[in-house]
């Protein structure tokens, strides 16, 4: 028992069994992840950080395909169970995390066009109000006629910015549709669990 790791002191003399498994998950965002189970001679839990450091430890002996009682692979499942559901619960918080921040990053980005836009809309408004009203005390034809002219193209300009103001928002409905579908195709990750090893072990 060389590099001595003081949490496994107390296991030393003891035996038990270590498994190690690859968890896939296929999705939008494939991954992998590995997942620990490890249990002692009295059936007890083995930290996720232990069975990793157990792992480390330098090897004496090795006997290939050791002799598994069922209780104990009983145990050993169930815990890798455990911590597979853990995992998954992961990605799934992960997903919720990305989903609330998204639609916020987007509603922000809504409300910023929007308030931008009608402020502009506003103050064209404001300013096709006043040509207006000094239109009515221009006497001069070819002057009213400029002044129409100029009325006329603040109006194009309003209605730009209202077709903007629709295109904008159809924009961020777009980029909604996109992280909903998004996160469907999360939620419908299918995923696989494959033993890496199994190992008795005991620590001398």
């Amino acid at each position: 028992y060389h590099n001595k790791v003081s949490s496994l002191e107390k296991y030393i003399g003891m035996t038990g069994w270590l498994s190690v498994s690859l968890v896939g998950v296929e999705s939008l965002d494939s991954t992998q992840d590995l997942i620990y189970a490890g249990v002692d001679e009295r059936g007890e839990l083995f930290s996720k950080e232990d069975t990793q450091k157990l792992l480390l430890l330098p090897v004496k002996k090795i006997v290939l395909q050791p002799s598994l009682d069922s209780p104990v692979q009983g145990r050993l499942e169930d815990i890798s169970n455990q911590e597979l559901t853990i995992y998954l619960k992961s990605l799934d918080d992960r997903n919720n995390k990305f989903f609330v921040e998204e639609n916020e990053k987007l509603d922000k980005w809504s409300e910023d066009i929007k308030e931008s836009l009608e402020f502009e809309i506003k103050e064209l408004d404001k300013e096709i109000k006043r040509l207006k009203k000094e239109l009515k005390s221009i006497e001069v034809l070819e002057d009213k006629v400029k002044a129409q002219r100029e009325i006329k193209n603040q109006e194009v300009k309003r209605n730009e910015k209202r077709r903007s103001l629709f295109a904008e928002q159809d924009r961020i409905e777009a980029e909604k549709d996109k992280v909903l579908n998004e996160i469907e195709l999360r939620m419908k990750a299918k995923y696989q669990v494959e033993e890496l090893v199994l190992i008795k072990w005991k620590i001398f």
